[in-house]
């Protein structure tokens, strides 16, 4: 005969967590399963979040005070990713994310073409639809620029991109000339980059100007350093009258590009 006032043994901690195991196992496995598909669905969404996290080392989001007053954003980057961009004729807008960027850096080097093409295009519809902003900031921040700076967006606008390119590519390296004391597309100049860099704003600035002083910038090869298919824009072919084939729209809005990237850049203190 059983004792009512007899309680049952308890539960050891082992068959405890058995039990709470079998209670979460189900709905974990569940959500496992949506996770897996979700991931098969959006792989190209989780790419670009891996490379953000990936190929970028260090990034920090800085507000530099134009000459105008208002405030431009700028990122710094591991070299190497914005070497890879510029490799490909194109310089981040102030106010990309560095996530976005290190995610197009390796959009351009990607071996399927379509993604390359991808990639070169979302530069292109950023400086398309950016540069009447570009201009008008541009003409504030450097009113003695303004009226050359301003002629060459209009050439631009007329598809005049044999004459709004070399305009583009003259008022950066003026910009550089200006702030530096130096072209910013000399050999001279990227050797002593290192010297030349404590002209340059301390912090993101600085390291975005030694970012893109290197010995391989295309826009900057000499006639020595370029190889014979070389395709890309280049300031010494087009000023010299090297080449007479220049004049495109992406190599206007590189050449913009540039200028802009410059600006910010080499902003005053």
């Amino acid at each position: 005969m059983s004792d009512p006032d007899r309680q049952p043994p308890a539960e050891s901690i082992a068959t405890q967590l058995l039990r709470l195991v079998e209670a979460v196992g189900a709905p974990l496995a569940e959500l496992g399963r949506r996770w897996m598909m979700w991931a098969e669905d959006n792989q190209e969404t989780i790419q670009g979040i891996l490379a953000g996290v990936v190929a970028f080392k260090v990034w920090v989001i800085d507000d530099i005070a134009a000459e105008d007053g208002s405030e431009l954003r700028a990122a710094v980057f591991d070299p190497e990713i914005l070497r890879t961009v510029t490799r490909h004729g194109w310089y981040p807008t102030a106010n990309m994310s560095a996530g976005w960027v290190a995610y197009l850096a390796g959009e351009l080097e990607d071996p399927d073409e379509e993604r390359v093409a991808s990639a070169h295009q979302v530069f292109i519809n950023t400086f398309r639809e950016d540069a009447d902003t570009i201009e008008q900031r541009l003409v504030t921040q450097f009113p003695d620029r303004a009226q050359v700076i301003s002629e060459a967006f209009a050439a631009h606008r007329q598809d005049k991109f044999g004459l709004s390119i070399p305009v583009f590519l003259a008022q950066a390296d003026g910009i550089a000339w200006a702030r530096l004391g130096t072209t910013l597309f000399s050999s001279q100049t990227i050797q002593e980059a290192a010297g030349l860099a404590s002209e340059v704003k301390e912090g993101i600035l600085r390291e975005l100007f030694l970012g893109l002083m290197w010995e391989d910038w295309p826009a900057a090869l000499s006639v020595g350093k370029r190889s014979e298919n070389f395709s890309g824009l280049n300031r010494h072919q087009v000023m010299h009258g090297e080449v007479s084939d220049y004049g495109t729209e992406v190599n206007s809005l590189q050449a913009m590009a540039l200028l802009n990237f410059c600006s910010f850049m080499l902003a005053r203190p």
